[in-house]
């Protein structure tokens, strides 16, 4: 997995598609007003996919891993909210840090 030292490869940041703020709230709305899946349901497909990726860098098990999970307000928050949740309930040692109340 790692590429010269590095646990990602580098990418130039002109070759990732960027959605402004706008154009996400227009995914969302189109997501739950008609493709009926809800917010709620967004968030636990994010936070089981971070879930994953943890796993994956920690080579498979987080078993008793000390892990921080940094949580930023919206969805993306209560994705790592999630993460949070399944790896404590995988047997990780997780601390949570909130950006907002």
């Amino acid at each position: 997995m790692k590429s010269g030292g590095r646990l990602f490869p580098r990418i130039d940041a002109q070759a990732v598609p960027w959605m402004s703020v706008e154009q996400m709230r227009e995914v969302d709305r189109i997501m739950v007003e008609e493709l009926g899946i809800s917010l709620v349901r967004m968030m636990e497909n994010a936070g089981r996919s971070l879930t994953q990726l943890a796993r994956d860098l920690l080579g498979g098990d987080t078993r008793a891993r000390s892990i921080l999970v940094l949580a930023g307000p919206g969805g993306n928050g209560g994705g790592g909210l999630v993460a949070a949740r399944h790896l404590a309930s995988a047997g990780a040692r997780v601390a949570v840090a909130l950006s907002a109340p």
